[in-house]
């Protein structure tokens, strides 16, 4: 008999999970459904990219941006093939974006601490790097360009780092205190006249209800 209850509870508890389970709301499911596509790969032409493809399509990207640069000592830039090579940079920077939306390897790295460094002082690396590349370049010579480009990234992260900590910072800092002194002297100066137009309109309309005649009197 204790068997028979036992296996009874045991059947009823099942019932009642599988009941469970039936009653489980449809916008949990839909939202449990919605999580796991979300989690899934990029996929491009329906279906899920190798990784292989994805790191040629990087490598080949990233050759066509900087070929121009690497064919300067073999091929004039004013000539033919120095020009269609500095077209298809376009080409390879345009790769590398896609690269970077649909790789979650590139998402990945993307993330990281270093990586989002340089998106932060990358307007400053921008206005800095120029200058310095070219200095060391007149400097070493155009034949070395391969020592240009060993002194002068390093070099052109450091300069940028105190760029953006002593100029590009303060900079945003203070424009955002600008910003934010214009727009309370605008609103203080939209509520003056709101007020002034208000003011003008009760005048107005005081001015315009008829007064009241003075009743004759017997003489």
């Amino acid at each position: 008999m204790a068997g028979r209850r036992t296996d009874g509870r045991g059947h009823g508890a099942r019932a009642g999970r599988r009941d469970g389970r039936r009653r489980v709301p449809a916008g949990l499911l839909h939202r449990h459904a919605d999580r796991r596509q979300t989690r899934r790969p990029p996929r491009l032409g329906g279906g899920s990219v190798p990784p292989l493809q994805w790191a040629l399509l990087t490598g080949g990207s990233a050759l066509l941006l900087v070929a121009s640069w690497l064919s300067r000592p073999y091929v004039e830039s004013s000539s033919t093939l120095g020009q269609a090579l500095w077209g298809l940079s376009g080409v390879g920077a345009a790769g590398l974006i896609v690269v970077a939306i649909g790789s979650p390897f590139a998402r990945r790295l993307l993330e990281a601490r270093p990586v989002l460094w340089l998106g932060k002082v990358s307007f400053s690396l921008y206005l800095v790097h120029a200058p310095i590349l070219a200095t060391l370049a007149f400097s070493f010579g155009d034949e070395r360009w391969w020592l240009v480009g060993i002194v002068g990234v390093p070099l052109s992260l450091l300069i940028a780092a105190g760029f953006f900590q002593l100029v590009e910072r303060p900079s945003h800092g203070l424009a955002r205190r600008v910003g934010r002194g214009v727009q309370t002297g605008v609103a203080a100066v939209r509520s003056r006249m709101l007020s002034r137009r208000e003011g003008r309109a009760r005048s107005a309309s005081s001015d315009e209800r008829p007064r009241a005649t003075p009743e004759p009197t017997d003489g």
